[in-house]
């Protein structure tokens, strides 16, 4: 599952900036993809998992779990 910088901030208890930085110093991995009229970063959720896990940062199931539902929302929602 793909997630926004915001999301991955979130998951790993960072600012958007610092999410960044990591990416910039090749400590996180991410793709460029299209929202609106915007460039921004894509992560995957299961990296994003792995690299707070390998750094002792505890990830909170129910972010996890609210992502999602956000998905399974919108992917229904688009198929309509």
């Amino acid at each position: 599952m793909k997630i926004q910088t915001k999301d991955a901030a979130k998951l790993i208890g960072v600012t958007t900036k610092s999410v960044q930085n990591y990416v910039n110093r090749g400590l996180l991995s991410a793709q460029l993809g299209k929202h609106g009229l915007r460039s921004q970063y894509e992560f995957d959720l299961d990296e994003v998992i792995t690299f707070a896990e390998s750094n002792g940062i505890r990830v909170d199931a129910n972010l996890i779990f609210e992502l999602a539902a956000r998905e399974k929302t919108q992917t229904t929602s688009a198929s309509v």
